[in-house]
């Protein structure tokens, strides 16, 4: 909530995480990236013209559709999606019903796509699965 920290609380925590990341010289890294990842645009903006630096925009929201005037923003100022699982796969009862069309309009984009949350609890997957965590990792893989 940099934004919030920032108007409310008078704490800039981009330039803190900033000089953070200066001063430990991950800026001038060629050998490991760091992923910087907001649901905020403008925070991700900042770090644009650091090239070491991934951007990853957080999408904590159900989606599933991204149309291409909104892939051309995201692009603006990220290289990564990261989504909630439900945004990729449709579950009814407990059963996968299909596949959204969300990861490939954003890889056909060239955009990288994580997704989140995973566990490995077998009452968060779906039966289809067979209470096996790398099944459900193995879909998403695919």
């Amino acid at each position: 909530n940099a934004a919030y920290l920032a108007s409310k609380k008078g704490l800039d925590i981009v330039a803190a995480i900033s000089t953070a990341l200066s001063n430990a010289t991950f800026d001038k890294q060629a050998t490991q990236q760091v992923l910087i990842q907001s649901d905020d645009s403008s925070v991700l903006s900042k770090y644009k013209d650091i090239p070491s630096y991934k951007r990853v925009f957080l999408v904590e929201d159900k989606i599933g559709d991204a149309p291409k005037q909104t892939v051309d923003e995201i692009k603006k100022y990220a290289e990564i999606v990261n989504l909630p699982k439900s945004s990729i796969v449709k579950v009814s009862g407990s059963l996968l019903t299909g596949m959204t069309k969300v990861v490939k309009e954003l890889k056909d984009a060239n955009l990288t796509v994580f997704v989140h949350t995973l566990r490995n609890e077998f009452i968060s997957l779906a039966f289809d699965y067979w209470s096996d965590p790398n099944v459900e990792i193995a879909t998403y893989i695919h």
